[in-house]
C-alpha cells in the first residue's frame, strides 16, 4: 500500500478557497473552545484553591460531551 494512500487529502484546501475558509474557520474555533476549558479551569484553580472544585467544574463541562456522544454517533 503506497503511502499516498495513508494519508489526508490536502486537494480540496488547495483548489476550493470556500473550503480552505471553512477549515481554517473551524480549526479557529476549535483552539478558541479548548483555550475557554482551560481557563475556566485555571479561574476555578485561582478562586478557590482547590482540586475537588476544580475537577467538579471540568466533570460538568466533559459531562454532556461525553452523553450526547453517545447518542448523536460518529458523523463520518
Amino acid at each position: 500500500m503506497a503511502l499516498k494512500h495513508s494519508l489526508v487529502d490536502l486537494g480540496p484546501l488547495r483548489t476550493v478557497p470556500v473550503y480552505r475558509w471553512l477549515w481554517f474557520g473551524q480549526t479557529a474555533s476549535g483552539f478558541g473552545s479548548q483555550m475557554t476549558l482551560v481557563a475556566v479551569l485555571f479561574q476555578v484553580w485561582d478562586a478557590t484553591g482547590s482540586a475537588i472544585w476544580t475537577g467538579a467544574v471540568g466533570m460538568a463541562q466533559a459531562l454532556p460531551l461525553m452523553v450526547f456522544d453517545l447518542f448523536a454517533g460518529s458523523r463520518s
